[in-house]
């Protein structure tokens, strides 16, 4: 699907064109921003602003901030309910490059990993702050590489980009940096074709893979990458050669998929003591949704190595266990 005009982009969203301008002009009020810690540091994630300010808060002020938050709430939900439609209804629709794994219908961590088993050697790059990294021009030039009318694409561009850039939060920013990055994407396959090497993306982590050593590719990668206004995490650049596990994306992934062994036998301590000794960590609040978080970790490990029978005898166990009503003990691990 490509799309030319304001009205286009209205009628395929079947919204008011006067509601997607106010949406524009107003969009940088509708967010809130928050801390989440991280190994290194911490990262800004941006939410619509309705899903911070609560009801309490709306007591507490005075007749005029009152209107003004009820407002302001009510259009950060207009623009959610617009983003999901741009997402599902324009970005959802546009092809992508085969070496797009992330945010993509159809594709998965495991697609993204599988090009690269059986290679001798593997290197693996990370981009940082990929979401801030990618500007309004970035998104506008995607849209408007794929055949989008300038129009168009400058009104969705403006739509999912909080000052400036992708919001780290927003529905839209995940496939909205695909379409970013389309083009950066297509200059790095080209070199590794000319290497000989196969690439493929996940979100902001870049893999390449081949029979012969990766260091002058991934040299020429990096520069691309920079020059096109995005930072590699130079730290966590990583090669593996043929006598060393190949880690890629939480996998091992040498001459067939697994999972790292102490990852895999930590997931089965944490369930066995779950369902058995009715053991939580400190940090769970919930541990009845504490079984869900277990239950997809086991079906992602088992994805990628079917044969695990251990865990898939425990993930049974944990499938009819019922945690409803029980006392849970709170364990440091």
């Amino acid at each position: 699907m490509t799309l030319n005009t304001f009205n286009d982009v209205s009628s395929v969203l079947e919204e008011e064109l006067q509601t997607l301008t106010y949406l524009e002009k107003l969009r940088n009020r509708l967010y809130t921003s928050y801390y989440i810690r991280k190994k290194h540091g911490k990262r800004e994630i941006n939410t619509y602003i309705y899903k911070k300010v609560d009801e309490d808060e709306l007591q507490e002020s005075t007749d005029l901030l009152y209107s003004e938050i009820v407002k302001i709430r009510t259009y950060s939900r207009d623009l959610e309910r617009v983003h999901r439609k741009i997402d599902s209804r324009i970005l959802d629709t546009i092809k992508l490059p085969s070496c797009i794994n992330g945010f993509k219908k159809g594709e998965s961590i495991k697609k993204a990993v599988e090009p690269h088993v059986g290679k001798s050697y593997v290197a693996c790059l990370d981009i940082h702050n990929f979401f801030p990294s990618v500007t309004s021009d970035a998104v506008l030039e995607g849209l408007k590489n794929i055949g989008f009318g300038s129009d168009a694409a400058w009104l969705i561009a403006r739509l999912v980009t909080y000052k400036g850039h992708l919001p780290q939060g927003a529905v839209t920013s995940p496939k909205a940096s695909n379409i970013a990055f389309m083009k950066v994407d297509m200059k790095i396959l080209e070199l590794a074709q000319e290497y000989g090497a196969d690439y493929t993306r996940y979100a902001d982590d870049l893999i390449f893979s081949a029979n012969e050593p990766l260091n002058s590719l991934i040299d020429k990668v990096i520069e691309e990458i920079e020059n096109s206004g995005y930072k590699i995490n130079r730290e966590k650049v990583k090669f593996y050669g043929p006598s060393e596990p190949h880690y890629i994306l939480g996998m091992i992934a040498n001459h067939k998929l697994n999972v790292p062994r102490e990852k895999r036998r930590n997931l089965e301590a944490a369930i066995h003591n779950y369902i058995v000794k009715h053991q939580v960590p400190q940090d769970v609040e919930d541990p009845v949704r504490y079984k869900k978080t277990l239950l997809g970790k086991a079906a992602y490990m088992l994805s990628v190595n079917p044969s695990l029978g251990r865990l898939a005898k425990l993930r049974k166990q944990l499938q009819d266990f019922n945690p409803e009503g029980l006392e849970y003990t709170k364990i440091i691990i």
